[in-house]
């Protein structure tokens, strides 16, 4: 028998919790039924839990070296679909459908199948985030088919019992040849019955791929990476609830605009006099509509002026930023100015 510590990775005075907490984390990863799962490597780890699981077991290890019973472990007061075969697997207060859910489809209770959900990147401009907009985008996914509604049978067209499971919605199923679990019929999906006649359409599925449009309205002050959640138009699954489309919205720059919060910055070059003197200027918003708005005489390089209302609707404002150049002037024209000043 391998050293149990070792083979959890514990210590020698690990307490319970983490023994357990480590066998839980193991069997997880080396399940058979996963894609990198070690049956081999499974047993092992069972094999240790066991051991260190009980008190007596445990004991018997530390001081012996051998805590007994190597033939396999008893499955005895566990109550469940399992059955022992050959090999015994108890895993004591563990919850298997925990452990295994993914797997086998455990912990279902009955749950109603639902289909994938879809996310779908959406390119706006800064206008349509700033002031809304509504588009109207196309989708490709599954969705239940038209003819049948779903059911996979053609219409007019009855339904009968599952030949596989008998109409429960459930069929027994033997893993690693060492125990057998109860899970979803293959056949049937868990609705216990099948169709007397297949639908042409779907050919029995009850789900067909297709294009559809739908529209999407962009909310004023939307910002990038926010979404927009369409229930059940994700991808449909038969017998079940189709999942939900997420839009994705990734708000494009703008040339002239700049968005920060629920305001707008934008640049404003104005000759010098203008500066200097005062006087009204003109400009067009993100929507292209024409303001008009006051320089103040003496207006500083890079200094904003705020044209109230003019960002994100009944939140925002615009702020103008004032460039100029200087212009370059010749010895006249600087001695005029000289003697200005």
């Amino acid at each position: 028998m391998k050293n149990p510590y070792e083979v959890l990775g514990v210590s020698k005075n690990a307490s319970k919790d983490e023994i357990k907490s480590a066998f839980r984390k193991m069997a997880h990863k080396y399940h058979p039924d996963k894609v990198d799962g070690d049956e081999k490597k499974f047993k092992e780890i069972n094999e240790a839990y066991q051991t260190l699981s009980d008190d007596g077991k445990r004991a018997q290890f530390d001081n012996f070296g051998s805590a007994g019973n190597r033939g396999g472990f008893d499955f005895s007061g566990f109550n469940s679909n399992w059955s022992g075969q050959g090999t015994h697997f108890d895993f004591g207060d563990i919850d298997i459908g925990d452990i295994f859910g993914s797997a086998f489809n455990f912990g279902g209770g009955g749950k109603r199948r639902r289909g994938h959900d879809m996310v779908l990147e959406m390119e706006i401009s800064l206008r349509d985030a700033i002031y809304g907009a509504k588009k109207t985008v196309k989708i490709n996914r599954t969705k239940n088919c038209h003819d049948c509604n779903g059911t996979g049978a053609r219409p007019d067209t009855k339904m009968v019992t599952c030949r596989v499971c008998g109409g429960s919605g459930r069929s027994q199923q033997t893993m690693m040849g060492v125990f057998s679990i109860m899970q979803e019929c293959r056949e049937c999906h868990g609705a216990g019955q099948t169709p007397d006649e297949e639908c042409k359409t779907c050919r029995g599925s009850g789900i067909i791929n297709g294009n559809e449009e739908i529209e999407v309205d962009i909310h004023p002050g939307t910002k990038s990476a926010s979404t927009l959640k369409f229930s059940e138009y994700g991808e449909a699954v038969r017998d079940g609830k189709s999942g939900n489309l997420f839009i994705k919205f990734n708000v494009q720059n703008d040339p002239s605009f700049t968005r920060s919060g629920d305001n707008l910055h934008t640049k404003h070059r104005v000759g010098l006099d203008d500066v200097l003197c005062g006087g009204m200027e003109k400009i067009k918003n993100l929507q292209g509509e024409e303001l008009e708005f006051k320089i103040p005489a003496g207006t500083q390089y890079g200094e904003e002026i705020k044209i109230s209302g003019h960002g994100v609707p009944r939140r925002g404002d615009l702020f103008v930023k004032i460039v100029f150049d200087i212009p370059k002037l010749s010895e006249k024209d600087r001695g005029k100015l000289k003697d200005l000043f």
